[in-house]
């Protein structure tokens, strides 16, 4: 009778040590405070997957990454892309000769999402594909001579069903502040704004897209 109970405890003890460790899997919004620090190390010093030079004439740009392969990689799990701007980016010559430069905004983006109503959609039509919709991201910035990015951001979102309209946004809109990362062209020298991004949809990652676009002035 006594080793029947011993079994018994031990075959419980067991079971809640399987259930502790499937609880403890992380997702892409359960990163440990080390595991962010590491990531977020490894991100600034990898070579980026795309560039692009913001021109004086800027509206809206995106890099997409063509697909989620990004995700599935030991180093940085993110789709990186830099971009620079010279003191003529995003900006416009004044009637008197003087140079008006723009405020740029700098974020990631879902791209071409399986479950959405077009080619190039960013948002699921399908409720529970919304619901576990994450999308996340981190900046840097640095000056083209320097040696090293410094992180400025990091912004998680998730989808979020919107019954009466049977639509889907994400949890933070990245054109408001204090979300959304914004700055001006330097005056002088090239600056650049690294933008990592990634997106999870169930359990599978997927394609993204880094975006810019100019904010005008009020």
């Amino acid at each position: 009778m006594r080793e029947i109970k011993l079994t018994l405890v031990l075959l419980a003890l067991s079971a809640v040590t399987i259930c502790i460790a499937v609880g403890q899997q992380p997702n892409v919004s359960e990163l440990s405070d080390r595991e962010n620090r590491r990531v977020v190390d490894e991100c600034a010093k990898l070579a980026p997957d795309a560039e692009y030079f913001v021109p004086e004439n800027l509206v809206q740009h995106i890099v997409p990454s063509g697909s989620g392969a990004y995700g599935y990689r030991n180093i940085c799990p993110f789709w990186v892309v830099d971009f620079s701007l010279n003191s003529k980016s995003n900006s416009s010559l004044l009637p008197n000769g003087s140079r008006y430069i723009e405020d740029t905004v700098f974020y990631g983006i879902p791209n071409d999402l399986p479950s959405s109503l077009n080619a190039g959609g960013t948002s699921p039509i399908v409720k529970e594909d919304c619901e576990r919709l994450r999308v996340e991201h981190y900046i840097y910035r640095k000056f083209k001579h320097e040696a090293n990015f410094v992180f400025q951001k990091h912004l998680y979102r998730q989808g979020l069903w919107i019954a009466s309209t049977n639509s889907c946004r994400l949890t933070k809109d990245p054109g408001l502040a204090p979300d959304r990362f914004k700055t001006k062209a330097p005056e002088a020298n090239v600056l650049v704004i690294r933008v990592a991004t990634r997106v999870k949809l169930r359990t599978s990652w997927q394609e993204v897209a880094a975006i810019i676009h100019d904010l005008p002035a009020n």
